[in-house]
């Protein structure tokens, strides 16, 4: 079989049982990971500058991508059959901040390049995994568009059993697929930090 045959979006079922993965292991995380709330501090009337982020620590130089987390990310890696004796290779990056909202930078990487001329149906079966992978997950709003350069879709989905909301973005290129997204209290939402999450991401050449 020739190696270099693009792989059909509408078999991408791996894109949704990606997605699965993470929110799974993301809600298992953040409920076994609660802990008492720091005490809490008045809200600022502007937003924290550049220098509130400079404890951030970037992914490890091996990493296919670039980004900044609030903490050494937990690093996972994961090969997954795929059929027709193909496997793909996922990476997950994740930290956490001192308000418990919970970062997550994901690639799945397949043995050939997408066939992404109509890249919206791959991204929407990922984001389909997301919000079956629990029962309680309702997708609150999506939109397709770009990120730098690159098909995306974003995100909200809500998980009023778990009291979670998981905002992001989904996108492809070549033989990659991509989520970057936070979950975090319902009630509790850091967007500036959140902004910063997404400006520090870069895809590697």
């Amino acid at each position: 079989m020739d190696a270099k045959k693009p792989i059909n979006p509408m078999k991408l079922y791996l894109g949704g049982m990606m997605g699965g993965l993470v929110i799974a292991l993301i809600v298992i995380l953040v409920v076994n990971s609660q802990k008492t709330p720091p005490p809490t501090t008045p809200p600022s009337a502007a937003p924290p500058s550049a220098s509130a982020y400079a404890a951030w620590v970037a992914l490890p130089e091996d990493a296919p991508v670039r980004a900044k987390l609030p903490a050494q990310a937990v690093v996972e890696t994961e090969v997954l059959p795929i059929g027709e004796n193909r496997t793909a290779t996922q990476r997950r990056y994740i930290a956490s901040d001192t308000n418990e909202q919970v970062y997550f930078v994901t690639t799945l990487e397949y043995p050939a390049p997408m066939n992404l001329e109509q890249p919206e149906p791959v991204l929407r079966a990922g984001l389909d995994g997301m919000v079956r992978a629990v029962p309680s997950n309702t997708l609150k709003e999506t939109r397709f568009g770009s990120f730098q350069g690159m098909p995306a879709l974003d995100f909200t989905i809500d998980d009023p059993a778990g009291a979670l909301t998981h905002r992001g973005k989904l996108f492809a290129r070549d033989r990659t697929f991509y989520q970057v997204f936070v979950t975090h209290n319902a009630d509790k939402f850091d967007a500036t930090a959140y902004e910063y999450f997404l400006s520090s991401f870069a895809a590697q050449p």
